[in-house]
């Protein structure tokens, strides 16, 4: 019970959890300016309308009171028409408002839980925002899917997208302490990067963001109008590429010029530079293959062309061939090509630029709703482990095999198996490059004593497994004999150096 009110305090878990408040309090901003933008719009529209329609009364004609009154059912229907997009400005600002009052009241309850030191309430504030950071991990990195696969247990079919992380948080109640919307906007547009190379969902979001992405000074546009270019230019469809070197990437004529120039190269060079592409690759593995079979990476004459092998024989250099006068008709590409530097080209056309990409993408996007680029899980994961973590964790022990296979078996599976979650298979990834726990005070067996081969033991748990031993008939050790489970030596009780703790 002390363990767990000595817990960090509520504003820990708030420092941590900054995003929960940040992205809604983004989307009011963001939906006030809205509807400013369509107050001021909508009422220079209004205000010519009724302009036209006091012209129209000024005339005391009949025909014209008639096109006056057409005029005033326009302006009632233009304004029913206002009427209702602000109600739905208003429904979602009510219901971004509801989202931050509801975190607000569950960090609340973590106060209150820990001030009347109620455990089983506490604990169960606990599964709760566990369950919130499970989702958030879900919502991040499961795929997201369309409409059309809704699965029966996802009853509003307003929702465009969706994927298991919005699952779960139906699924326990907690789909307003997080911004799912948000999230797995992100991660769609991420997906459709990485996964299908597909641009449309980023230049969408562009779309809506320029004057964002303008503000900071962002490339983002650039970096995915360039990317739009070269996969036309892949595709052989120049027409296209041309157009969108055009109405796209001139406008960075001044901010990316050499990125330009070498692009316009691309569109020249792009047959070369893809046959340059395959023959380095081929080289590569030709060149891996060659060594392989080659014993003692003894290395063998190469030739590619026949002067070489002129050469290489005859031990004579090929004499010069007379150069014949030739028109500029007989100019060849290939002759250009031999000379140029491709490697500037082909890194255009490198498949890691998608990831280079999507991390672009990532950056303005978490950066514009204040989202923690470190998944929260995995933050409170990495807190927990590096509590624990102590210097024996993660450092993998060089266990000496002996002639008996049953000992060995008995002894990994009995003695030298660990529980520690620092070192299992799922923590130890993250757990590596964490700092190790600060004790002030130190946790040892009550009779600590080292062997002569520097290995530290409980005295009572090294007699205990050579009585384990004798009686499993696994080894034969006699009175006064214990064995190291690590490198299978036998010693004597009296060989035990005692240790004292410092």
């Amino acid at each position: 019970m002390g363990s767990l009110m000595n817990e960090p305090d509520t504003d820990f878990h708030l420092k941590l959890n900054e995003q929960l408040f940040h992205i809604p309090h983004e989307l009011v901003r963001k939906n006030v300016k809205q509807v400013q933008k369509l107050i001021d719009r909508e009422t220079a529209v209004l205000q010519k309308l009724f302009t036209e329609m006091n012209k129209l009364l000024e005339s005391n004609t009949l025909e014209q009171d008639k096109l006056a009154l057409v005029k005033l059912n326009d302006i009632i229907k233009h304004v029913d028409h206002i009427e209702k997009r602000l109600n739905k400005r208003g429904e979602e600002e009510l219901k971004l408002l509801n989202r931050i009052d509801s975190r607000i009241k569950f960090f609340k309850e973590l106060e209150e839980s820990k001030a009347s030191r109620d455990v089983s309430r506490l604990t169960e504030w606990y599964q709760k925002f566990t369950n919130l950071l499970v989702g958030d991990y879900l919502m991040r990195n499961s795929t997201v899917r369309s409409n059309s696969s809704v699965p029966e247990n996802i009853s509003n079919e307003d929702e465009k997208y969706w994927n298991p992380g919005v699952v779960f948080l139906r699924q326990q109640n907690l789909k307003t302490l997080l911004d799912y919307d948000i999230l797995l906007s992100a991660n769609r547009i991420s997906k459709a990067l990485t996964e299908s190379h597909d641009l449309g969902p980023l230049l969408s979001w562009i779309g809506e963001n320029k004057s964002f992405l303008k503000r900071n000074y962002s490339f983002l546009e650039f970096e995915a109008r360039l990317q739009e270019y070269v996969e036309l230019i892949k595709t052989a469809n120049f027409i296209d590429a041309i157009a969108c070197f055009r109405n796209y990437l001139l406008q960075f004529m001044e901010s990316n010029f050499a990125d330009l120039k070498l692009a316009s190269g691309l569109l020249v060079f792009i047959k070369s530079c893809e046959y340059n592409q395959i023959m380095s690759q081929s080289k590569i593995s030709y060149d891996q293959e060659r060594n392989n079979n080659i014993p003692n990476g003894k290395s063998e004459a190469c030739f590619t062309t026949r002067d070489q092998i002129y050469k290489h024989f005859f031990h004579k250099k090929v004499l010069p061939k007379p150069s014949l006068p030739y028109s500029s008709n007989d100019f060849n590409l290939n002759y250009c090509n031999k000379n140029l530097d491709f490697e500037r080209y082909t890194d255009l056309l490198d498949e890691k630029r998608w990831s280079t990409l999507n991390d672009l993408f990532t950056k303005e996007y978490y950066s514009m709703y204040g989202i923690s680029h470190q998944e929260p899980l995995l933050m409170y994961l990495s807190l927990g482990i590096s509590a624990l973590k102590t210097k024996e964790c993660v450092n993998h022990r060089v266990v000496i095999s002996s002639d008996n296979e049953k000992l060995d078996s008995f002894i990994d599976e009995n003695v030298l198996t660990s529980n520690c979650p620092v070192c299992s298979e799922e923590f130890a990834p993250i757990a590596k490059n964490l700092p190790y726990a600060h004790h002030t005070e130190s946790k040892l067996f009550e009779n600590p004593v080292m062997l002569p081969n520097g290995n530290i033991y409980d005295a009572k748990k090294l007699k205990l497994l050579a009585t384990t031993l004798n009686r499993k008939n696994l080894c034969s050790l006699d009175d006064g004999k214990v064995m190291d489970p690590i490198d299978k030596n036998i010693y004597s009780e009296s060989e035990f150096i005692t240790m004292y703790p410092t």
